[in-house]
């Protein structure tokens, strides 16, 4: 429980950090953010030697791409869903029991912090929607 407060705390710091210093970039910085992170499971196969476990996590980042890029020529609803799959694929493809190139506190902590960005991502996308209808 501890590994998801965390995640969602670095989250939050990160949110902040970021309106700071790029008021104006914050979604396309998190665009960037999903591919990053769907990459950095690609860095633990890479340093635990895990080579049977590289084409699962290189799916995974052309997965996060497109989901990315259909954000950029659409909508950022896709954005939003990208990062709850990316809940998805920690939860169900990096459980630490099973797969020894994670580190243990790494999944949990990495869903707290999707699910914070999801929500944010998902209420900023509602609130341009909201704002255009009115």
């Amino acid at each position: 429980m501890l590994d998801l407060i965390i995640g969602g705390v670095a989250a939050i710091a990160c949110l902040g950090f970021i309106h700071f210093l790029f008021p104006k970039k914050v979604l396309s910085i998190w665009r960037m953010g999903i591919i990053i992170a769907a990459i950095i499971y690609v860095g633990f196969v890479i340093q635990k030697g895990a080579w049977e476990f590289l084409y699962m996590e290189l799916i995974g980042v052309g997965i996060f791409s497109f989901l990315a890029w259909l954000s950029l020529k659409y909508n950022n609803y896709w954005l939003a869903l990208a990062w709850a799959l990316h809940i998805a694929w920690d939860m169900l493809l990096h459980d630490a029991a099973s797969i020894a190139y994670v580190p243990v506190w790494y999944p949990v902590s990495c869903i707290g912090f999707d699910i914070m960005i999801a929500c944010y991502v998902l209420g900023r996308q509602y609130m341009y929607r909201s704002s255009i209808a009115n």
